[in-house]
């Protein structure tokens, strides 16, 4: 029926790549793959209300209130101070620094104030 086993080897040309293995590459999933400790990043998520309000980190507008609300992941920052700040027509600014540590991440809640009169 079968003939004596044979071994059977690929051949790939030059300059062309193996075969990749099947299956999720985990470089390109931090989260799955390990040493995932070592890999935390490094971040703030932001909860503002109004959720209209233009929030800035360092003075770069990274979004609305309503935009980092529906952020799966945080907003990745460095490791170090920053000053975030909310504003939007009808209310008092607001800015907060914050210190992120290496691996940090931390829940900021910025709740504008009504301007008097608005």
């Amino acid at each position: 029926m079968f003939g004596p086993a044979q071994q059977v080897v690929a051949s790939v040309p030059e300059g062309t790549a193996p075969p990749r293995p099947s299956g999720p590459d985990l470089s390109l999933r931090p989260d799955l793959s390990r040493g995932r400790d070592e890999r935390r990043e490094t971040g703030v998520r932001v909860g503002v209300v109004p959720a209209a309000a233009a929030v800035y980190v360092d003075g770069n507008f990274v979004g609305t209130g309503r935009d980092l609300a529906a952020a799966v992941r945080p907003l990745t920052l460095a490791p170090g101070r920053h000053v975030l700040e909310a504003v939007a027509p009808g209310y008092r600014p607001l800015r907060r620094e914050v210190e992120l540590g290496a691996g940090e991440v931390i829940v900021v809640e910025l709740a504008l104030e009504r301007e008097a009169g608005a």
